[in-house]
């Protein structure tokens, strides 16, 4: 799974950036189009190695919340109205700090280059945030006719399987 949704985009936030009255150069990484949600990928991947490489067996994380939930909150909605990218909720901890890190550069007058990973859009947790709220959401599990009909239309791609 890891390999099929590589490269993803880099992309410039100029906005972000027009806001911040930065001299830094701020990129993401969008991985809105990796539908197993690079989240697991990439954060949940590097705690657990690391977890077990302290000799942990068990883990525990959370969003946070109160005072920082809103300064996340914020930056994400910032994020979202300059550069017109809905993020997903677990992006607003990287985005935050790339907005430090930005004002930062502004106050210091230094040009540094930030990077962080967007690591996908919150449109469809939105989506599913509200049918939650109102009581629709729905657990649908395919049959297996509606999921060979779904692979029916996967294009064929000679040397993969």
């Amino acid at each position: 799974m890891y390999r099929v949704y590589r490269p993803s985009p880099l992309c410039r936030a100029y906005n972000l950036e027009r806001a911040l009255g930065t001299p830094a150069k701020i990129y993401y990484q969008f991985e809105g189009n990796n539908t197993s949600g690079s989240y697991k990928l990439h954060s949940a991947l590097a705690q657990a190695y690391h977890a077990h490489a302290q000799g942990l067996t068990n883990i525990t994380t959370e969003t946070g919340a109160g005072q920082w939930g809103t300064a996340l909150a914020e930056a994400a909605k910032r994020f979202a109205k300059l550069e017109t990218i809905l993020p997903a909720p677990e992006s607003a901890h990287a985005i935050f700090v790339a907005m430090r890190g930005g004002e930062r550069c502004r106050e210091a007058g230094e040009a540094e280059t930030i990077l962080f990973g967007l690591t996908g859009t919150g449109y469809f947790g939105m989506v599913a945030y509200d049918a939650f709220n109102r009581g629709e959401l729905e657990d649908h599990v395919p049959t297996d006719d509606e999921i060979e009909a779904g692979f029916a239309t996967i294009p064929h791609v000679a040397g993969l399987q």
